[in-house]
């Protein structure tokens, strides 16, 4: 056999830092894009969904129209228009203005 089912994708099973996850977190690792389904204690194991369309808190100044490439910056931890080498999360799915606090984006 050359390969073995697993799961599906849709969400897979991450081991938390000593920090722990809190729920609704983006998580970002290399081309992995996903959100934290629930709280992940500290060194325990838990679910990130690689799917959906998550309402994502964003730069305010930040105008991202719908279709357009949606980028995490960890460092602030919001969503932005702009690559500079920062990981994409995704597309937008609605159109979000300047002074929007958040925007809609289909992950993965």
């Amino acid at each position: 056999m050359k390969a073995k089912f697993i799961q599906d994708g849709k969400t897979i099973t991450i081991t938390a830092g000593s920090a722990g996850i809190a729920a609704g977190a983006v998580i970002t690792s290399g081309s992995i894009v996903g959100v934290a389904k629930t709280d992940i204690p500290a060194n325990t194991q838990g679910a990130i969904a690689l799917e959906g369309v998550y309402d994502i808190v964003k730069a305010s100044a930040d105008d991202l129209a719908f279709g357009s490439d949606v980028y995490w910056n960890a460092e602030s931890g919001y969503a932005c228009a702009s690559a500079s080498g920062l990981a994409k999360i995704g597309t937008a799915v609605e159109a979000a203005g300047s002074g929007a606090e958040s925007v809609k984006v289909k992950i993965g």
